[in-house]
């Protein structure tokens, strides 16, 4: 299939890429190109998400490989278009480690199945390219879809209203168009941009403390509750850019 690269937004001969590795979430798949695909798969193997068919599983590894497999995706778009990404590369990576350790904590130290990194494939990190405006409106829909994918196999609510995120992922050209209002719209943009700082801070200061950590065990109340907080400040920061976007796709062009 050639079509637009999720992560890239180059226009090629796509593969699927398994998001937390074939044996661990058949469905669900991405569209990507070689390249992408092959980055992704090393980060896989590097961080021990398991891809071997015959290895034991439980349900809290192929949780774990979901949740690390979906932050790789967001760290490889930062890492391709830095420029575009609102997280940085350096946060994402630390988030999916953190996330690793802490849901591995949560099982038994000797339960089969338990990761282990692969020694043998080096480190890699993607190359920068252009973000091609003409992949836009594509970029937009598969990651709707995908958010729609994660929260029902995770059985959350996904962040934005189900309803809105169906509706992006089937059109999401007056979604897209309303964004781009946003970021004419001064205050509104200043608003959001605020709540990115402070949800930036937070959270380097909470994956900071989690790496530390690594016993989920052993985090006291105040960890947990900061954790709490960027958290709510994540969903808040999420409603104020919807909130911006609906009023930029209403107002009447001047």
């Amino acid at each position: 299939m050639t079509d637009w690269c999720l992560t890239c937004g180059q226009f090629a001969e796509l593969e699927a890429h398994h998001v937390a590795g074939r044996h661990n979430h058949r469905a669900l798949t991405v569209a990507l190109c070689p390249e992408c695909h092959r980055v992704l798969s090393a980060w896989q193997l590097a961080s021990g998400v398991e891809l071997d068919a015959a290895a034991e599983r439980t349900e809290l590894d192929a949780t774990r490989a979901l949740v690390v497999g979906a932050m790789q995706l967001l760290q490889l778009f930062a890492q391709r278009h830095a420029e575009c990404s609102w997280l940085p590369a350096e946060l994402l990576t630390h988030s999916g480690r953190a996330a690793s350790r802490m849901l591995d904590g949560c099982g038994p130290a000797d339960r089969p199945g338990r990761w282990l990194p692969d020694p043998t494939v080096p480190p890699c990190e993607a190359t920068p390219v252009d973000w091609p405006e003409a992949a836009e409106l594509a970029r937009t829909s598969q990651f709707a879809a995908l958010v729609i994918e994660l929260a029902q196999i995770l059985g959350e609510p996904p962040p934005i209203p189900a309803e809105q995120l169906t509706d992006i992922a089937a059109d999401p050209r007056e979604f897209a168009e309303a964004f781009r209002g946003l970021q004419a719209d001064e205050a509104g943009s200043m608003r959001v941009l605020q709540l990115l700082d402070s949800y930036l801070a937070m959270g380097r200061r909470t994956i900071q403390a989690l790496l530390n950590c690594g016993d989920p065990s052993l985090l006291d109340e105040p960890r947990v509750e900061e954790a709490r907080l960027w958290f709510d400040t994540g969903i808040r920061l999420l409603a104020e850019t919807l909130t911006q976007i609906d009023a930029a796709g209403q107002r009447e062009p001047s």
